[in-house]
């Protein structure tokens, strides 16, 4: 299990998880995590009561509905 405080999606990266992430911010665009979603996800992070920092962590990823059990 990965630590809520380890990122898993961060800005800069390339990976098929950022596509998931743009679904679930309805955000048209490729595998790369930019700038604009950086933003959506201190938008949501914030809104959710989580320190705003742009990464994709455990805990940022399971409010976002990201995650599976």
């Amino acid at each position: 299990m990965i630590a809520s405080s380890a990122p898993i999606l961060w800005q800069g990266l390339r990976d098929p998880r950022v596509v998931v992430l743009r679904e679930k911010l309805n955000v048209p665009g490729d595998d790369l995590f930019d700038l604009s979603l950086t933003v959506l996800v201190r938008g949501k992070q914030s809104l959710h009561g989580i320190m705003p920092s742009g990464i994709v962590d455990e805990e940022t990823a399971e409010v976002l509905g990201m995650l599976e059990y």
